[in-house]
């Protein structure tokens, strides 16, 4: 029993919570005729609107889980369709997340020729500019590619560049930020380059500017075309606390139980712009983050006893109703629930859990090991 709460003490001292980092799922194509797929098309919805972390990608689970024989990025895969695994680590602590990347690819119907890709970018705010991040849009490279021979490239060697010219873009002139602030409607080269083999394609996209009407379906004061946080152009791929719900369609991004129009704490009528914790990511989008006085009190709720055999109860401060709770294991796997203030624990191993407590007033987690 001694050397059973020696480990469980060492867990506490190296977990710090629940898991602050996400990773979303992506359903990715191989294209037409290519040899292998290049899994950074998939990296910016993988990691949404997170900075500060590393992402790697994995055959199996179980390789994810111990970080073992991580996929190379252009990975050509064994079947039709294939599902693999990408993990996003925090780099700031212990926290990680994993989700499933499921590989696809038609073997009757090529994609459209090069020139095809259009963007389009809403000046909503009426500025006369837009950020766009070149490297998350999703344009194909063109019939055919990667081919084998780009297929055995490593990642240093690849070299990924934009220019406004395809001239640029051919002697390697006037590259562009791919951070790029754009203000009238552009056509967009795009070079990928093994600097080892001096083997290269370029392709171009069409980027449209024009002002449009800054609908806000969730009203939450930020138009919908806004709410593309992983900044890829598509605003239907955006879900930051994962209930099923569109970002324009959820009045609570984070799930935190503070509306995202309450977390405009600088009061300038803009919840995009209020970073209190400092790490370069809207407050609206981090559940972890809120200024809401309710939030505190939530925080002060015990779970007790810690540690407990069969039950536990929640003891929450006065005017807060539980929704209800979420038992996740030691490898924050979901594995229980329930809606009451006694929660029967009788059918569970004993091993350090999270207890996520949800309320009327939003939620916390919290340690327990049971024994």
């Amino acid at each position: 029993m001694i050397k059973q709460l020696l480990i469980v003490l060492v867990l506490l001292t190296t977990l710090e919570g629940f898991a602050q980092v996400v990773a979303y799922p992506v359903e990715l194509g191989r294209i037409f005729g290519s040899s292998c797929v290049d899994l950074n098309k998939a990296t910016h919805i993988v990691i949404g609107h997170q900075t500060n972390i590393t992402i790697s990608y994995y055959a199996t689970l179980v390789d994810a889980q111990n970080e073992m024989n991580s996929l190379s990025r252009f990975y050509e895969p064994m079947s039709n369709p294939e599902i693999i695994i990408a993990r996003v680590d925090s780099n700031s602590n212990s926290d990680y997340a994993t989700s499933e990347i499921n590989i696809s690819w038609s073997t009757s119907s090529p994609p459209p020729p090069l020139g095809l890709c259009v963007y389009d970018v809403c000046d909503t705010d009426n500025n006369g500019s837009e950020i766009i991040y070149l490297n998350n849009l999703t344009c194909h490279y063109g019939l055919g590619f990667p081919d084998e021979s780009f297929c055995n490239s490593l990642e240093n060697e690849v070299q990924t560049t934009f220019y406004l010219t395809e001239n640029d873009a051919i002697t390697e002139v006037n590259s562009i930020n791919p951070i790029y602030t754009i203000s009238n409607s552009q056509r967009i080269y795009h070079k990928i380059k093994n600097t080892t083999t001096n083997q290269y394609m370029i392709n171009y996209f069409d980027v449209t500017f024009a002002s449009c009407p800054g609908n806000d379906s969730d009203g939450d004061n930020i138009p919908d075309l806004n709410e593309d946080v992983n900044r890829n152009l598509n605003i239907e791929d955006d879900d930051t606390d994962l209930d099923g719900l569109k970002n324009y369609e959820d009045g609570d991004d984070d799930g935190d139980g503070v509306l995202t129009i309450n977390e405009d704490y600088n009061n300038n009528g803009d919840p995009t712009d209020d970073d209190t914790d400092g790490n370069g990511i809207a407050d609206y989008l981090e559940a972890n983050v809120t200024l809401a006085l309710t939030n505190h009190e939530i925080k002060r709720l015990k779970v007790f006893p810690n540690p407990s055999e069969n039950q536990f109860y929640i003891d929450l401060p006065s005017g807060i109703e539980l929704k209800f709770v979420n038992i996740y294991n030691n490898l924050m796997q979901f594995v229980g629930a329930s809606t009451k203030l006694k929660v029967d624990t009788s059918e569970f191993s004993t091993g350090l859990y999270f207890i996520e407590v949800v309320t009327d007033k939003g939620k916390t987690t919290k340690k327990l090991i049971i024994d």
